[in-house]
């Protein structure tokens, strides 16, 4: 099925999975490669975060992700003029 990118195409659920694999899964704060406090799966904390002092939730990871993930899924549907299907949406918005 091809999907409009002007619709209201989210990353799936195996989109995120996807990421999960490459970024992995970290419940409690740890610095990342470049030394920014990160937890969940690659989200990067801010002065806005609340973390918990026992960390987070599988499902708290995955809600962030569905967040920041916002960002690159709007930039898709800004910049690619073709239709797609889901598992390449899910492609572009992961490697944006």
């Amino acid at each position: 099925m091809i999907l409009s990118v002007n619709s209201l195409l989210r990353t799936s659920e195996d989109g995120l999975e996807f990421i999960e694999r490459w970024e992995g899964l970290r419940l409690k704060p740890y610095r990342d490669q470049a030394g920014h406090l990160t937890i969940g799966i690659g989200h990067l904390i801010t002065d806005a975060d609340v973390v918990p002092e026992n960390g987070i939730t599988v499902e708290q990871a995955y809600d962030l992700l569905r967040e920041d993930m916002l960002r690159a899924e709007m930039g898709v549907k800004r910049n690619v003029r073709y239709p797609l299907n889901q598992h390449q949406f899910d492609a572009l918005a992961s490697f944006t």
